[in-house]
């Protein structure tokens, strides 16, 4: 057995040394999971109560009745998604959380939402805005603002949104608002059950990007994967869908870990050479590993530092490199400080990329034997790799401000 097409995921317990699980070659499963090198297989992780278990494991008793649900384990197969030709984004796109305490529009060529706070699936009635004006109206947002939507999010609205999308045709809906792009959920990989809940997550995923697809939306697959196997099955999906230039992953739970980041990065520069085409990364949560991101061939950046600042009365403050308190009368808009936070957020990611870039290009091995001389022409300056990382240690940090 090739040992390259099992490498250790990156939150693996066990040694890089290790070998395959002796349970899984003997496994049904074991063709479209790739094995486990954690134990003997994957059914460590059960959870011992197979009359309510919900998760789509083998011993569970409803494990057929969840694979009906999602139409089986694998994912091969000619899946119907489309990208509409892609329009260039930038480095960085504000997530913007909604639009209280803002008076104005926010006037930003192009801004990121949360689309389960836009399709509001969690209430009763599974509310959802019906037009454009009425989107631009609700996140306080320019005319001109193009908007990109981003299905990252926790488990229960991941599966609140499965459950109710056919009942208010959620994908309809949302194709009437005139979106640019939209990501597919992340349904998430828990590394402590069963590997077939990890596949008919993935099912799950590509289901709704088809869906997406289907209702006339532009979509950006969310590529989630704990093993070799997993990136394999992205790469045979990209492969059958060569205008797809924009892949997502984010950052944010386990991906927010320097170890894990820096795997998953790795993993889509190796798609990259195996599918022979470059792609752009939609990294949410990502400015954490921008270090790692400058690898890559195209890249954008999500995240909701500067909104969560603001709302909390941050500021950044170029003098002393900090988010600075401001004190405003109660109930006073907050709409210049957003707008600032986002354009020095914004700056300061630019600012720090070209320094990363320089810093590669100084340890280079053709100007690395070059000598001093040559560093000195780059323009860099030796450390400029770890004060843009000192940089972003203070810049990303959002204490107790909470979300993405």
């Amino acid at each position: 057995m090739d040992s390259k097409a099992h490498k250790l995921g990156p939150a693996a317990r066990a040694a890089p040394e290790a070998t395959l699980g002796l349970g899984c070659y003997s496994c049904a499963f074991f063709g479209p999971c790739g094995g486990t090198f954690t134990d003997f297989d994957c059914m460590s992780g059960c959870c011992g109560r197979p009359s309510t278990c919900t998760l789509a494991c083998p011993r569970a008793h409803g494990f057929v009745r969840v694979l009906e649900d999602c139409g089986g384990l694998s994912s091969n197969g000619n899946w119907g998604i489309q990208q509409r030709s892609p329009q260039s984004l930038p480095l960085y796109i504000p997530m913007i959380q909604h639009g209280y305490r803002r008076a104005e529009p926010l006037d930003w060529p192009i801004v990121a939402l949360p689309t389960f706070a836009v399709t509001r699936v969690g209430a009763t009635s599974g509310q959802i805005v019906a037009s454009t004006d009425e989107l631009k109206l609700r996140f306080r947002l320019g005319q001109n603002t193009r908007v990109i939507l981003v299905s990252v999010d926790g488990d229960a609205r991941l599966e609140n949104f499965w459950r109710k999308r056919h009942r208010h045709r959620l994908p309809e809906a949302l194709a009437r608002i005139g979106i640019e792009h939209i990501t597919g959920p992340n349904f998430s990989f828990p590394i402590n059950v069963p590997r077939t809940d990890h596949l008919t997550n993935r099912r799950r995923m590509l289901i709704c990007c088809e869906e997406f697809s289907r209702a006339g939306l532009s979509v950006i697959p969310h590529l989630n994967g704990i093993n070799q196997k997993d990136w394999d099955t992205w790469r045979d999906v990209l492969r059958d869908h060569k205008d797809i230039c924009y892949v997502c992953k984010e950052f944010q739970t386990g991906g927010s870990i320097a170890r894990i980041g820096a795997w998953h990065i790795r993993q889509v520069l190796e798609l990259e050479q195996r599918l022979g085409r470059a792609l752009h990364l939609i990294a949410v949560g990502g400015a954490r590993h921008l270090n790692l991101l400058v690898e890559l061939s195209g890249y954008t950046i999500i995240d909701s530092v500067p909104f969560m600042k603001t709302c909390f009365r941050r500021v950044w403050s170029q003098t002393t490199a900090d988010w600075m308190f401001m004190r405003t009368s109660p109930g006073a808009p907050l709409n210049k400080f957003l707008l600032a936070n986002i354009g020095r957020y914004s700056e300061l990611l630019e600012r720090s990329r070209i320094r990363l870039q320089q810093h590669q290009l100084n340890f280079s091995p053709a100007i690395s034997e070059a000598g001093d001389e040559a560093e000195g022409k780059c323009g860099a300056t030796p450390g400029a790799h770890e004060d843009s990382l000192q940089l972003f240690a203070s810049l990303t940090q959002l204490g107790g401000c909470g979300r993405l």
